[in-house]
């Protein structure tokens, strides 16, 4: 760690997401959290997080039958405290104000209700397959803390979506 970047950083990849890659950015986390000797509760929250991020950024392309495109993602330490994950992706600039809506929402929910939350949007995504509720609401019941949500302009169709969730390290 330095003065210049006073973060320590584990993560830091920008490509394309397939099967293949996301197994080996999911290993090369493992290698560097069992490193740090953090609980094993920690590493699976974190391995499940980052899981579900690239996830979310691979199957909106799919969903939306668009080219797959290069994502970012960032997994920083900031303090000793806590871990950050961020992931950015291109979206369309008409899903903006859903995806929005949707993160605020959650967002918004206190932590005891999230569990029912969750339990309501499983059954709805198994009869509807919405996407967009499910990952993020497990996301949110693991770390205890919010999502920061920012859009940038890309394109006249498209918006880049970055997506910043904190793990507290310290449970």
């Amino acid at each position: 760690m330095t003065d210049i970047f006073p973060k320590e950083m584990y993560l830091d990849y920008t490509g394309v997401i397939d099967f293949r890659k996301k197994k080996e950015l999911v290993a090369e986390l493992a290698e560097r959290l069992k490193a740090m000797e953090l609980s094993v509760t920690i590493r699976k929250r974190c391995h499940y997080i980052l899981e579900e991020l690239l996830t979310n950024a691979h199957e909106y392309y799919k969903k939306r039958n668009l080219p797959e495109e290069e994502i970012a993602l960032v997994l920083e330490q900031p303090d000793a405290s806590k871990i950050t994950i961020r992931v950015s992706n291109t979206i369309l600039k008409s899903d903006t104000k859903d995806i929005s809506q949707r993160i605020n929402y959650i967002n918004g929910l206190a932590q005891h209700t999230l569990e029912e939350e969750y339990q309501q949007t499983l059954v709805t995504e198994l009869t509807e397959n919405q996407g967009g509720g499910i990952g993020f609401l497990s996301i949110r019941m693991k770390t205890g803390l919010l999502f920061e949500l920012n859009f940038v302009e890309k394109s006249e169709l498209t918006n880049i979506l970055t997506l910043k969730t904190t793990l507290n390290l310290n449970l």
